[in-house]
């Protein structure tokens, strides 16, 4: 029963950030680029939440991996900075979505939320 409800939860709480950073990494690393090279802040809050985000897809990976198989011998703690990365890519993107759509905004509490009990759900089979 707990393997659904955390299922359940990485699904909705964790899915439209993935959707997000992966039109991120396809569409907004290249156009990002260019803005930067042309001096506009807004490409360096993009590039920079694109970085972070792909830094802490690999934290949210292996967080994965430990709520799958909890027997794994390795500790999550290891990837907390990897967590952090992508909570402050999180808040980069959110920074960028102020005044365009306020719905993204708030909605891009849930995501570092529930890595957030992700992790400490990990953090007591570690």
């Amino acid at each position: 029963m707990k393997a659904i409800l955390y299922s359940s939860e990485v699904l909705f709480g964790l899915g439209p950030i993935l959707v997000l950073w992966l039109i991120g990494v396809g569409m907004g690393l290249p156009f990002s680029v260019a803005a930067v090279y042309n001096g506009e802040v807004m490409g360096a809050l993009i590039l920079g939440s694109v970085l972070l985000g792909s830094i802490g897809m690999w934290g949210l990976i292996q967080l994965l991996k430990k709520l799958i198989w909890p027997d794994i011998n390795y500790s999550i703690k290891k990837y907390r900075f990897h967590l952090i990365c992508g909570s402050l890519a999180v808040l980069l993107a959110a920074i960028s979505f102020i005044g365009i759509n306020n719905f993204v905004v708030i909605y891009m509490v849930v995501p570092i939320l529930v890595t957030g009990h992700l992790y400490h759900v990990c953090s007591k089979h570690s």
